[in-house]
Formats: C-alpha cells, structure tokens, sequence
C-alpha cells in the first residue's frame, strides 16, 4: 500500500500555518506583502481583540445586577484578554516557532531503511490528517455555536442597542444608528473571526505537540530495529503536480550506503537530540502562559457549571444563552483536554525510549555500539515534558484535577447556597 504525504520542501505543519495566515497571525509573504499583511495583523489579532475584551469586561461590571448575564460577560471577556496574551506570545516567539518547524523536518534528512521511510510516511500522514481535521472541527464549532446567541439577543422583543456587549466596545455614534439586527450581525461576525484566531493558535500549540510526539514513535520504532535491518539513502522523487512522494517506488533505494548498526544507532541519536531541543523550546515559547491557562480554565468551567447545575439560571426558556454558556464549557474543556493531550503523548512515548532502546539485539553488537548505547541510555533517563515553570506537567492527570478542583468548586458553592 502507498502511502501519500508533502514533498520534502513543504513543512508537515503548512495546513496549520495556512489556517493562521488566514487569520492574521502567520505572515510568510517577503518585500511590499509583507508590510501589507503587518497591517492585517494589526488590525485583527492586535486591535480587535484588545477592544472586544475590554467589551465584555466593561459590560460584566456595569450590569452586575444581572448575574447570569455579568458572569457570562466577565468569563468572555477573561478569556478573550487570555486570548490577546496567547496571541501577543506567538508573534514574538515566531523565531522560536519557525526554528521548531525547520526541527520537525530535519529527521526526513537522515539516512534510514526502507521500513522506516514506510513507518514515517504513515505516522506523519496521520498526524496531518488529524491536526488539520481537529483545527478544523474546532474552528466550525465556533461557527455554529456562536449565531446561537446573537439570534437570542436579536429575537428578543425588549434587546435594545444599550443590551448589546458591542455598545461597550464600540463608539455609539460610528454604529449606534444602524438597525439592530445589522449591528448583531457585525458583532458576531467579529466575535466568530476574534474567537477563530484564539482557536486555531491553541489548535497550532497542539499541533506542534502531536508531531512531537510522533517523532518520538519513529524515533523508538527506528531504534527497536536499528541492529536487525539494512540501511538505506532513500533517493525521493516528488511530483510537482501532486507535491507527495511515494516511499514504495523500487527506484529510489537506488543509492547504497555502508552505514553499520552503530551509524544507524548514532542518527537515532541525533534525532532525539533534535526531539530534546523541540521540547525545551515548547517549554520556552509556551511555558510561561500554561499557567493562566489552567486558571482560566478551572474559573470558566466552574462558573458554568454553578450556572447549569447549582443556580439553574441557565435554562432552555432562553436557548441563546443556555446554549452558548453550554458552548463556552465545551470548547473551555475541548481546549484543556487539547493542551493535556497534547502533552500526555510526548510523556508517553518518551517513557518507551529505553524499552525501544532495549528491545533490539544490543547484546549481539561490538562493544563501540554498547558504549554508545550506555551515552544515550544516560541521555533519556528523564521523561520529557511540557511544563509552566516546574509547577505542573501537561498530561492527563492534570486534567483530570482540573475537573476535580471545578466539581469540588462548584459543591462548595451548592452547599453555601442550598
């Protein structure tokens, strides 16, 4: 069977980084498009988002005497400052991310065996179908749920301009003449493009975790055969037409080369030195915001849930706002799952390296190749992982306390309030 991905040329993540280009926050153009698209970047992440925020934070304090409507107003509008932080970080680490990206294309270099040029072709088939899906999937749902609410606001027989979060945003005098039903239209569209550039830099975090992670599984498949199978240069032929190549082609295994077990044995460990590197650089372009995220996340998901399950003033008699408060919890949880999911993979593979490591036949091996196998046995003694400052580890276990902090949260509040 032959499978199909980019050509050498093309980065495993350019779905990604087309989706953020569209967005406002990749700018891949050179000379007058590039100072063009500063302008774009500008106007949507770095000045539509700040304003929004302001918003919803403005409007939470002002109509304090309506709790559902404060609660949901003060909960956007954190997120959507969180979001602007999020934002704010990816612009200015972009040479950290760009160097992470030349990283995840660097292992495609090295010589390797036909079955590991098969193996790689799957797993990052894979991994680029499910990046592109999942950001895709995340940014619909923003699509579908967020109209929920505006056409509750705009059905509303009492809605004036004054309800409205974009009066707190807006100057009344640019829109406050315009037809109501007008105005909800504009400010969802806002909302739905500002939401959309916060989704899909999480979805891109994610992204860049995922790969990681695969690159660990080729990593510890190339090193469970690395003393059992002959090596090859693969020689790869691309299309232009259809920019894939083809690993099963009988004519690109056409360069020989004279690679021992300790040649193979030494590229896997090149190869885990670039894994190494891609980590602590995840660590340091988004280590410092994984806390606030984790915050936010227990505030917005306990608050929805009191609103749900504790004070019942979430209810179906008004289906905008049950909705959306429903909506904001999903795509709440979906983004903390993203993040610890994403980290709970490299964990997991990296704790299979030394098994993979083991399992090949190193007691049949010459006593140079057992020497470097001790030099990488100490290499990946320590799991690898995704941190905020030491403080916690992105995995599932964290998730899982997350939601339980957030169910003890909300009985603490069920009990004061019976």
């Amino acid at each position: 069977m032959a499978y199909k991905v980019f050509s050498l040329d093309r980065s495993y993540i350019e779905n990604n980084l087309k989706i953020l280009t569209i967005l406002g926050l990749w700018n891949p153009y050179n000379g007058t498009q590039k100072w063009l698209y500063h302008i774009y970047t500008i106007l949507i992440p770095l000045f539509l988002l700040p304003i929004r925020s302001m918003g919803f934070l403005r409007q939470g304090v002002i109509m304090h005497h309506d709790f559902i409507r404060s609660t949901l107003s003060l909960l956007v509008g954190l997120a959507y400052v969180y979001g602007w932080v999020k934002i704010l970080n990816f612009i200015l680490n972009r040479a950290n991310i760009e160097l992470i990206i030349n990283l995840l294309n660097q292992e495609r270099w090295l010589p390797c065996s036909k079955e590991t040029a098969q193996y790689r072709n799957k797993v990052v088939t894979r991994a680029i179908r499910v990046t592109t899906i999942f950001t895709l999937a995340w940014i619909y749902e923003i699509f579908i749920c967020l109209p929920f609410f505006y056409v509750d606001e705009c059905i509303k027989s009492n809605t004036t301009y004054e309800d409205l979060a974009i009066r707190f945003a807006m100057n009344k005098n640019v829109i406050g003449g315009m037809n109501l039903r007008i105005i909800s239209i504009l400010d969802c569209l806002f909302a739905i493009l500002i939401a959309s550039t916060i989704v899909s830099n999480d979805c891109f975090c994610l992204c860049q975790m995922y790969h990681i992670t695969n690159q660990l599984r080729l990593l510890n498949f190339r090193l469970s055969q690395c003393c059992s199978i002959d090596i090859d240069f693969p020689k790869i032929e691309t299309s232009k037409k259809s920019n894939t190549f083809n690993f099963e082609c009988g004519s690109i295994y056409s360069q020989k080369s004279d690679l021992t077990s300790v040649g193979e044995f030494i590229c896997c460990i090149q190869h885990y030195q670039n894994i190494v590197r891609m980590v602590k650089i995840i660590n340091k372009v988004y280590g410092p915001i994984l806390l606030p995220q984790l915050m936010t996340s227990l505030m917005t998901i306990s608050f929805a849930a009191i609103h749900i399950f504790v004070t019942k003033t979430v209810t179906f008699e008004e289906p905008g706002s049950a909705l959306f408060i429903i909506a904001v919890t999903i795509s709440c949880l979906f983004q903390l799952s993203a993040y610890c999911w994403g980290g709970d993979g490299i964990i997991r593979e990296s704790s299979r390296t030394s098994t993979a490591v083991y399992t090949c036949i190193w007691y049949e091996q010459d006593p140079n190749f057992q020497t470097n196998l001790k030099i990488f046995f100490f290499m990946c003694r320590n799991t690898l992982v995704v941190n905020a400052y030491g403080l916690f580890y992105l995995s599932l276990v964290t998730l899982k306390n997350v939601l339980v902090k957030s169910y003890s949260a909300m009985a603490l509040i069920s009990k004061a309030n019976p």
